[in-house]
């Protein structure tokens, strides 16, 4: 069987997503993926040479569209530093709830291992916006006596963790009744809130 469409590698992709949307990261094989496509179960070497390089294909494109996003987020907040870093915790837990298979595949130990050097560069462009912010909002006053290194993972254990839980479906009881999108809110709020500094030690640093 040939594939004709001329687009099997992003057709690989986004089917790659669905699958870990609906059935988890573990699920995912190219042999299943090319079953699914109609395609022979060779076709998806031709792009990817295992799962892992597929993951991490879906990794580069997840990161793409959570900066695009986090720029979009900050530049609605407006010109305070403290409303910027709060619309970036934010849009780190929509862009969770919107898009699982994204945020699994960021955080997977394939994409996590230093081997991709396109990686490397979009997370270290993800971080740079993070330390940048981070250091404008405690120049306002958040977080005294902090590094901007403590702030980002004082924060993103927040919305990370939040984000987790909210697209983990072993913890789907813990949200009955409950609007994820909110409750992520409401959590980034209590950490990075405009009008309060979070009431943990302002000694000390990150070491």
């Amino acid at each position: 069987m040939s594939y004709h469409h001329g687009s099997l590698r992003k057709d690989l992709i986004e089917r790659a997503a669905e699958v870990i949307a609906s059935d988890g990261i573990e699920k995912l094989s190219l042999r299943a993926l090319a079953r699914d496509l109609g395609v022979s179960h060779t076709a998806p070497a031709r792009h990817f040479k295992d799962k892992a390089s597929l993951i991490k294909a879906l990794a580069q494109e997840s990161f793409g569209v959570l900066i695009t996003e986090l720029d979009a987020a900050t530049e609605r907040a407006g010109s305070d530093p403290m409303a910027r870093y709060n619309a970036i915790g934010k849009a780190l837990v929509h862009f969770a709830l919107d898009r699982p298979a994204y945020f699994r595949a960021m955080s997977h130990p394939d994409v996590r291992d230093g081997s991709d050097k396109e990686l490397v560069r979009m997370h270290a462009a993800y971080m740079s916006r993070l330390l940048d912010a981070a250091k404008a909002a405690q120049a306002v006053g958040w977080l005294p006596g902090k590094t901007p290194e403590f702030a980002v993972l004082y924060s993103s254990a927040a919305a990370y963790g939040i984000s987790q839980l909210l697209t983990n479906t072993l913890d789907k009881s813990l949200l009955a009744g409950i609007d994820p999108s909110a409750l992520g809110d409401e959590v980034i709020d209590l950490v990075v809130a405009p009008n309060s500094t979070p009431s943990i030690s302002n000694t000390g640093d990150a070491s």
